[in-house]
């Protein structure tokens, strides 16, 4: 009985989070024995039925458990400076095992065929639940910054560099803002070198908020870089995230005048006029650059 309510707690909560990421994350296709396609409802209980598998039942069977798989609560509804700790260990307990059982099989979910236009391998009800309980830990991160010393930051890193990533940029955040006297602002950076998209453009806006005047230039320099060479949607990502970054306007120039490579490729027509109208709006003379 405890199973099964538990289950329901679960299902519940899952099943908003399903229909959105449901273009492009690999659920399981299964057919009733009528011949009909299963309900979203089925295929999320399937997969989440299997995911628990891979899990320690001393790790599930609490009620901050529950509440991290009501995906309706956000996490600083939940978590308080009292219980910051009990839900800080049960989101750390559960997310290797998570992510072992994704590296290992897809914890034993089954993804919809390879020709379907949108399959994601890295969206999957596992991802999308680390990816909750990476977002509960940093809320009991802020509510008891103590805990921090109970970080297992070997895993955050590796969670840094997968492919996942909404994995990706929250293990990141986590890093940044309370592995101070770990990994430095250029090593944030290089670390960010293999997201694309906004992906990217997220982890640099939230490097970014270290302020010192060091760290400002190596975010200037990283995005002179992606602004020179990344791929086009990199590139326009980044670029709506430049406004709220405090540059001054000769700080501004230098950012983007790199931009104006678009200006004269007749390929990059359509992507010129994007650019320049975003940029016009950060810094008025931006044409002025490019002539």
């Amino acid at each position: 009985m405890k199973k099964l309510i538990l289950a329901l707690f679960i299902v519940s909560g899952l099943i908003g989070v399903w229909w959105i990421s449901s273009r492009s994350a690999p659920s399981k296709i299964s057919e009733e024995k009528s011949g009909r396609v299963a309900t979203p409802e089925q295929i999320l209980a399937n997969d989440y039925e299997k995911i628990a598998k891979n899990l320690k039942p001393e790790n599930i069977s609490g009620d901050e458990w529950k509440q991290i798989n009501t995906y309706s609560l956000a996490p600083e509804k939940i978590v308080t400076k009292v219980s910051a700790p009990v839900y800080f260990k049960t989101a750390q307990n559960n997310i290797p095992d998570i992510f072992s059982c994704l590296k290992r099989d897809f914890c034993g979910m089954t993804t919809r065929n390879d020709n379907d236009s949108y399959f994601d391998d890295q969206k999957t009800p596992a991802h999308i639940l680390i990816n909750r309980n990476l977002q509960v830990m940093k809320e009991s991160l802020k509510q008891d910054p103590l805990l921090k010393s109970q970080v297992d930051w070997e895993l955050m890193q590796e969670l840094a560099a997968s492919g996942s990533e909404m994995l990706a940029v929250e293990a990141l955040d986590i890093i940044r803002q309370y592995d101070a006297e770990g990994m430095k602002t250029d090593e944030l950076l290089k670390l960010s070198d293999n997201y694309r998209g906004e992906a990217q453009a997220e982890a640099i806006e939230r490097i970014s908020k270290k302020n010192s005047p060091s760290d400002k230039l190596l975010v200037s320099n990283k995005i002179q870089d992606i602004f020179e060479s990344s791929d086009n949607d990199t590139v326009i990502s980044v670029l709506d995230k430049v406004k709220g970054m405090n540059y001054t306007n000769t700080e501004l120039s230098h950012i983007l005048i790199n931009l104006c490579r678009y200006k004269n490729d007749v390929n990059e027509v359509r992507n010129w006029r994007m650019i320049k109208s975003k940029a016009n709006k950060i810094f008025s003379d931006f044409e002025k650059l490019c002539n």
